[in-house]
């Protein structure tokens, strides 16, 4: 199957979002003001949750090409490890066997894979769409036990409660899965229809938001009182989970068609998203090691804070242009 550009746009969306949301944390000055802590929540509901989406998605697209599970095993093997060593080189102080978004990734590719044989089957998607809603809502009730627990066992809660833990994260893959699998048994023809869903999926789903959030939370739309803290990460209430899901669709919808309409534009995107795991890197190092602690910067201006995401986003596009020609001239 050929590359699909959107999947690449989405890809370096959620790099983007997330060089904003690191710079929020490591860039700003203290107290955070307002315009930093927006930044900071806004991205966090939509950088992490768009890769573990895209995760399930790309599974479907990549056992399209016959892999067999030692493909997937290496893979997860791989990403946990470079999560490992993300830890080591960028917090040091913490210890390395924490578990972040790479971590909850390549455990995921491991643990989908079961769920990825039997989506073979007919009418599976509904399934694991029903299942993967059932573990996202039900963290709500566990969360005070999960607490409990990481309290108890921290090492364990270390490892698999920390930065976007399995549990409810993993359900997200699974809901990824489940869009993929519908995705790529369509028809050329009948993937307009696919479009559309998305669109519709992501608008109704935001309207849900909009009117529980009016209903049970008007004074603090933009904020963390009603999701949780597990461990010292954040993890969305149920609520949130209608915003988090909401923008996953429109997303999808949103890069389909300007990769299909306005293919020159998303070009910066496809770039980041082709190269997304060194720039995961990279971006750690632009921003949270030279900027944040090297150079100690620390931004009070929302107009200085926008013009040095620019620059290191600026940086980021030059290298992957290097590297995508350097690939050129191996060919």
């Amino acid at each position: 199957m050929k590359r699909l550009e959107f999947i690449d746009v989405l890809r370096g969306l959620a790099i983007v979002l997330m060089v904003i949301n690191h710079g929020g944390h490591y860039l700003t000055a203290s107290p955070l003001p307002e315009w930093a802590y927006l930044a900071i929540y806004l991205t966090v509901t939509l950088a992490a949750p768009l890769f573990l989406f895209l995760v399930g998605f790309s599974l479907v697209l990549s056992k399209a090409k016959n892999r067999d599970f030692f493909y997937y095993l290496k893979r997860g093997i791989f990403l946990i490890l470079f999560g490992f060593l993300i830890n080591i080189c960028f917090y040091p102080l913490e210890s390395w066997y924490t578990g972040r978004v790479l971590f909850a990734i390549g455990l995921s590719i491991i643990l989908a894979y079961p769920f990825l044989k039997i989506s073979i089957e007919k009418k599976v998607s509904a399934w694991l769409s029903l299942l993967a809603i059932i573990g996202l809502a039900s963290f709500s009730l566990f969360e005070p036990y999960l607490q409990v627990f990481s309290l108890s066992h921290p090492v364990i809660a270390d490892v698999l409660l920390t930065e976007f833990p399995i549990y409810p994260w993993f359900f997200l893959v699974l809901l990824g899965l489940a869009a993929g699998r519908e995705f790529i048994i369509a028809r050329e023809e009948d993937r307009a229809k696919i479009y559309r869903g998305w669109l519709m999926t992501g608008i109704l789903l935001l309207l849900a938001w909009l009117v529980l959030t009016i209903q049970y939370q008007p004074l603090s739309p933009w904020s963390f009182t009603n999701d949780f803290i597990l461990n010292n990460c954040w993890n969305p209430a149920l609520i949130t989970w209608f915003w988090v899901l909401g923008f996953i669709y429109l997303f999808f919808n949103l890069s389909q068609w300007l990769a299909s309409k306005y293919n020159a534009l998303t070009q910066p995107l496809q770039l980041i998203g082709r190269q997304a795991l060194v720039l995961y890197w990279l971006q750690f190092l632009l921003v949270k090691t030279i900027s944040g602690e090297w150079l100690e910067i620390r931004l009070a201006s929302g107009m200085v804070f926008i013009s040095s995401v620019l620059i290191v986003l600026l940086m980021m596009i030059g290298f992957v242009s290097v590297l995508e020609w350097k690939k050129g001239e191996a060919k």
